[in-house]
């Protein structure tokens, strides 16, 4: 439809349809043909970015880009030529999207103001022409900056044009059109006693406001960036060491339990500056025999140190530095590392698919992952791509840092599954596993340990020792782990697989290995060793004491 049409048809008299009621309805059918064609249709007069796979970081989340119209243009070769500028733009360079709207607008305005007519196009322009263009464009009210990003557009596209070999020159030269700038500061800092009251008063705005504007503040960022952050945006590095947003808040929980220590049994401690070894030594010695929310110190210790130090290279506190002795956190038991066995897997299988469908498919889809629940639990509708041919699931883990994997075809066909299945029940949600009370956050674990504990009660499903089984999602991590090292992978792909930021903990998977391997050959060991042992008989006397010692 072209630009004349659809104003006819905003213009139509008609009681039945409002105007507004029209310009919906032209965007609807637009907007619908556009999205369902099977190829990209090149030729429409408006491209909605939905239809386009493009990469996250070229995308402005904070300001995003909805649609590019070329209905403007009513001439129709340059509307052509525009279109194919725009394509390359999206399609082969990396350019923002926001960009190639920004040179969009600019080169339609241009095409626009050049009076042509219909069997002429803008390859046949003159330099007079532009002469005279940019000659009413310095006489406008535009900045310099703008008046000379305009110019760099046009020239941009002449260049295009002129690599396609539409043009054999370029009708002007940029450089003497552009506006001389002379540079400035502009101190449009807000003013001391202007902040000061601000963050006198920020109590009285919501929390969200609270937290956006000390962002804005502490830490001097843009507000597209403010809105766009995401949880795995926070880390502290410090003792070569990155931590996950999950892990600042445990060191906060440690910092506070501190601050409540000082403030009612030191009060004369003001800054991390007066903090010493005879202060550690009486908050170590009142967690030990006074305090009374919990015993299990440790994690919170080790973090508490950690963070101290940091501090203190930061800071040039030398004081914070070497508080703790490693004696003052007294290592704790490390857990039994278990894993199920095939049989017992099968049985748990056996009566985890009677469940409810998306309950079913999580966990056979947690399995078969070999991820943590909660990073199962957060997977995104749109996790699932493709990369050189191969299946691609990306993963955003709580407690490090997001990290992609090639999956299996069945794998991602049981995970597309349970998208449709969400999206069908709820519609857009920001996770696959949704909670039914609340889509907009992910499925309780909770939930999930309920329906599978009760499951294993119903069904009485005991392990191979005749005990009932105890559920532990970590469970399938340590057999999926345990299974790739029977694949004899290398530490450096197993960590990666797992989502491990270093080959540290692949030691664990290795030696569960090493004595499932030792358990189920027990019985073919034993065996054999009697064989070599019977053959013994008839050897000198070494031998024979070798075969009476190894059957006592």
């Amino acid at each position: 439809m072209e630009l004349a049409q659809e104003q006819q048809f905003k213009g139509l008299d008609s009681e039945r349809l409002k105007p507004c009621n029209r310009v919906g309805i032209i965007s609807f059918c637009r907007k619908a043909l556009f999205m369902q064609t099977e190829k990209i249709n090149w030729n429409a007069h408006v491209w909605y970015m939905e239809r386009f796979q493009i990469q996250p970081e070229r995308l402005d989340a904070a300001s995003p880009v909805s649609s590019i119209s070329f209905t403007e243009v009513t001439h129709k070769k340059n509307r052509e030529l525009l279109k194919k500028y725009i394509r390359y733009g999206l399609g082969i360079t990396n350019l923002s999207v926001s960009v190639i709207r920004g040179e969009h607008s600019a080169i339609r305005n241009f095409l626009n103001d050049i009076c042509q007519d219909e069997n002429e196009d803008v390859c046949s322009v003159t330099p007079a022409q532009m002469d005279d263009y940019f000659k009413k464009q310095r006489q406008r009210s535009v900045q310099a900056e703008t008046y000379n990003k305009n110019v760099m557009c046009i020239q941009h596209f002449f260049n295009f044009l002129k690599v396609r070999q539409y043009i054999e020159r370029i009708p002007f030269d940029a450089e003497c059109c552009l506006k001389k700038i002379i540079p400035r500061h502009l101190d449009r800092s807000v003013a001391q006693e202007a902040a000061d009251e601000i963050l006198e008063k920020l109590c009285c705005f919501p929390e969200t406001i609270r937290i956006m504007y000390l962002h804005l503040w502490g830490v001097g960022l843009r507000i597209s960036e403010v809105c766009t952050l995401k949880g795995n945006a926070y880390y502290i590095q410090g003792n070569l060491q990155s931590e996950a947003i999950a892990c600042v808040i445990k060191e906060l929980t440690a910092v506070r339990r501190l601050s409540r220590y000082l403030e009612e049994r030191q009060p004369d401690i003001q800054s991390c500056k007066d903090i010493s070894r005879k202060v550690v030594e009486e908050y170590l010695t009142y967690l030990k025999t006074e305090a009374t929310e919990t015993k299990h110190f440790h994690a919170d210790l080790n973090r508490l140190r950690c963070l101290l130090e940091s501090i203190g290279q930061m800071c040039d506190y030398p004081n914070l530095i070497g508080l703790f002795l490693t004696r003052d956190i007294p290592q704790t038991p490390k857990a039994a590392f278990k894993t199920y066995s095939d049989e017992e897997l099968k049985r748990l299988n056996r009566e985890i698919v009677k469940l409810d469908e998306q309950t079913a498919r999580l966990m056979i889809i947690h399995q078969m992952l070999g991820t943590r629940i909660s990073d199962t639990l957060t997977l995104a509708p749109d996790c699932l791509s493709e990369k050189n041919g191969e299946i691609i699931i990306r993963i955003r883990q709580m407690k490090t840092k997001p990290y992609e994997k090639p999956i299996s075809a069945e794998l991602a066909a049981l995970i597309q599954m349970a998208i449709d299945y969400t999206k069908e029940k709820y519609g857009d949600t920001p996770y696959i596993f949704v909670d039914d009370k609340d889509t907009a956050h992910a499925m309780p674990y909770t939930k999930v340990q309920y329906r599978v504990t009760a499951m294993i009660y119903d069904k009485d499903l005991r392990d191979d020792n005749g005990e009932l089984f105890g559920f532990s999602t970590h469970i399938y991590r340590h057999y999926y782990g345990v299974k790739l090292t029977e694949m004899h992978l290398d530490d450096w792909t197993i960590a990666k697989l797992l989502g491990h930021s270093s080959v540290r903990n692949v030691k664990y998977y290795r030696k569960m290995s090493n004595q499932l391997l030792a358990d189920e050959t027990r019985k073919a060991r034993q065996k054999l060793s009697a064989i070599i042992l019977n053959n013994l008989d008839g050897w000198e006397d070494e031998y024979e004491q070798i075969r009476k010692d190894g059957r006592l």
